[in-house]
């Protein structure tokens, strides 16, 4: 059992940059499609209602987007230095999202914790899917 174990890891390991940029795809697509409701999905309250909430949500959409889409296609192309430096940046977005969330409960207006743990959560998750797949 260990045997399989240590020759799956690898193989496991390489695909987690795909999974990172099609992840950022989704949550891109969705939030520039749906900010409402990706916001809805992330606890966060009165999106819809807010015209300036709305666009840092499609702000946020285009942000993940794009490093999905870069990501991929560097895959694709077989362009590693490429793939390291998107993996790189979006560990370093993805920590700054979680110390967002961190800050964000912290602040005057606190969120919640279900927001905290829903927005810090995958961020987190991020951080470190990024590194290990920087670290393979």
């Amino acid at each position: 059992n260990h045997f399989f174990v240590a020759f799956s890891l690898p193989f496991a390991m390489s695909w987690i940059d795909s999974a990172i940029g099609v992840a950022r795809c989704l949550t891109g697509a969705a939030s520039l499609a749906l900010p409402s409701t990706t916001a809805q999905t992330f606890a966060l309250r009165s999106v819809g209602s807010d015209p300036n909430a709305v666009l840092v949500m499609r702000m946020f959409g285009s942000r993940e987007l794009m490093l999905g889409v870069g990501l991929l296609w560097a895959r694709s192309a077989q362009e590693s230095k490429l793939v390291k430096l998107l993996l790189q940046a979006g560990v370093v977005i993805d920590l700054l999202d979680f110390l967002a969330s961190i800050l964000g409960m912290a602040s005057r207006s606190p969120l919640t914790r279900k927001t905290t743990t829903l927005v810090g959560g995958p961020a987190l998750i991020g951080v470190l899917l990024g590194l290990g797949a920087l670290y393979k």
